[in-house]
């Protein structure tokens, strides 16, 4: 099995990507589902009986999967300041590029209602925070969902110390851990943004400690791990975990469950137990596009619905008409992938060898 785990160790993480797609048109019918109202208010009755209504452990696998995947692709840049400026640019083209495109034509839309109700038009403080990815409040946004990205971005700050120097790293990770601690003690410390400190963060941490196991154990007893995964989240889906445990609590056994799933994935992934399903592959390369597009279109689709919708009003059911969202939200997704994401970061990637990146990043 050993090949077997470098190769999972070296390569593209096929089973993270094919439960990313999930996931991730998962958060695509969360939220979707309140938006069916405005479509038809007969729809009063949850689509599906509230299949797409619970929220949890969704946002939870994104921030293990990048702590896990910056584990188990970057662990050996730790104390190598030279490999920082690769770290950087593979970084921002994972994000920026397809994000500043969205971000720019929502506001040249003058689209800033990606929830569900309209709001004046972003501040400058908004406008730049959005484009920067860093500002006092995380949710002051012009895309909402953007606001995993101010977590994803202090995430790879953090690990970049790492690069310059080993024990630098050590210590502001040491010192980014014991905030999140005292925010949950009820210690906090004034002028830091509360995303700083938020315990959601210990969800990075999480899953770049599943991926340091995964690489020192050379694979793990993947049956008992994916039962503990599914015990976990058995217990969190029930209603009497649900209401007895603390947020910040459910949050971190989310995270516990989606590491040992993703570590128990990996491992049959090394052994060939399965192989991705490429339509599957296909959906999860396509997950950030989705993540960052669907809100818009399904704000605009659910308007187009109440004005189209005329003479059929309360005749259709509301499954039918979640699924069609659902679905053109999803090929939407692909082509934007398919046809921009993907040209776009080639391109920029093509340019990035040509160039000499000390002229233009931190070394």
């Amino acid at each position: 099995m050993g090949q077997g785990v470098d190769e999972a160790i070296s390569g593209r993480a096929r089973s993270i990507t094919v439960v990313r797609g999930l996931v991730a048109v998962m958060v695509m019918f969360h939220h979707a589902a309140p938006l069916l109202p405005l479509v038809d208010p007969h729809y009063v009755e949850p689509a599906f009986g509230g299949f797409f209504g619970f929220s949890s452990g969704r946002i939870e696998f994104f921030l293990v999967a990048s702590g896990f995947l910056i584990g188990q692709r970057h662990i050996g840049d730790i104390g190598h300041p030279d490999r920082l400026p690769g770290f950087v640019t593979r970084r921002l083209l994972g994000i920026a590029p397809l994000y500043w495109l969205v971000l720019g034509g929502l506001l040249m839309l003058g689209m800033t209602s990606i929830g569900y109700h309209h709001v004046a038009y972003p501040s400058l403080a908004t406008i730049v925070s959005s484009i920067l990815l860093i500002g006092p409040d995380s949710h002051d946004t012009v895309l909402a969902v953007a606001w995993t990205l101010y977590h994803e971005m202090l995430f790879y700050a953090v690990f970049a110390c790492a690069l310059i120097n080993r024990r630098l790293g050590l210590w502001v990770a040491a010192g980014w851990a014991l905030l999140i601690f005292g925010q949950v003690a009820g210690i906090t410390v004034g002028g830091l943004p509360a995303y700083v400190t938020d315990p959601i963060n210990l969800l990075f941490f999480i899953g770049f400690g599943a991926a340091v196991g995964f690489r020192q154990a050379r694979g793990m007893p993947a049956g008992w791990l994916a039962a503990l995964a599914v015990v976990i989240a058995a217990g969190l889906l029930s209603d009497t975990t649900r209401s007895a445990e603390p947020d910040f609590s459910r949050q971190w056994l989310w995270g516990v469950a989606w590491a040992a799933a993703i570590a128990a994935l990996m491992t049959w992934e090394a052994r060939r137990a399965f192989a991705a399903p490429r339509a599957f592959c296909r959906l999860g390369e396509a997950a950030f596009a989705l993540y960052l597009i669907h809100l818009p279109l399904l704000t605009q689709m659910a308007h187009l619905g109440r004005w189209l919708r005329g003479n059929w009003a309360g005749t259709i059911a509301a499954e039918p008409v979640l699924l069609l969202m659902g679905s053109s939200v999803i090929g939407a997704a692909l082509a934007v992938h398919h046809w921009i994401e993907r040209p776009m970061q080639s391109w920029l990637r093509t340019r990035r060898r040509g160039r000499d990146l000390s002229g233009w990043l931190p070394s």
